[in-house]
């Protein structure tokens, strides 16, 4: 794995990425986050054309602590339908908490924050943004790299889903 930073010029940041990191033969293999024109991409292939590249393996064991941030679509899907819908502000925290166990992580319910709050058209429904931050504890290394390196939650191709982490 590697991550990249890369500063985007144009306002349709989307588009660049997806033109820098894939070729017309290869499917997305990567996940990013934009913030004022800087784009933070995690991929499994070795992309070209960016300010900085470094592998991406991090060690990390059981009972880590890190401060994390996170871009996620905080959505629901239901299931008789298939529809997915964007969550109210109220409910993005309880939406986290309801993931970290399958990603390897927990975190306390009063240590989170929700940075930004935003609902976005894509595809003719509404996508929630939620913008999270707060320390979390790894309590499965397997599950939490998988989340690291593959991203939570939908919505990937705009942005949303990496987890991005610092020592506390």
């Amino acid at each position: 794995m590697f991550v990249s930073i890369a500063h985007i010029r144009g306002d349709d940041c989307h588009k660049e990425i997806w033109d820098l990191i894939v070729p017309m033969h290869r499917k997305r293999d990567f996940i990013f986050r934009v913030d004022d024109h800087k784009a933070f991409i995690v991929s499994e292939s070795r992309p070209n054309s960016f300010d900085s590249i470094r592998t991406y393996d991090p060690v990390i064991n059981v009972g880590d602590e890190f401060v994390f941030a996170l871009r996620a679509d905080a959505s629901v899907t239901l299931p008789r339908r298939g529809t997915r819908f964007g969550l109210p502000l109220n409910k993005c925290v309880n939406w986290l908490l309801q993931r970290c166990d399958r990603n390897g992580f927990s975190v306390s319910a009063n240590t989170v924050m929700i940075d930004r709050y935003t609902t976005m058209p894509i595809k003719g429904s509404d996508v929630t943004i939620a913008d999270f931050s707060g320390v979390l504890t790894v309590t499965d290394v397997n599950k939490f790299k998988h989340a690291l390196f593959h991203g939570i939650g939908h919505s990937k191709a705009f942005g949303c889903g990496l987890l991005q982490i610092r020592r506390s």
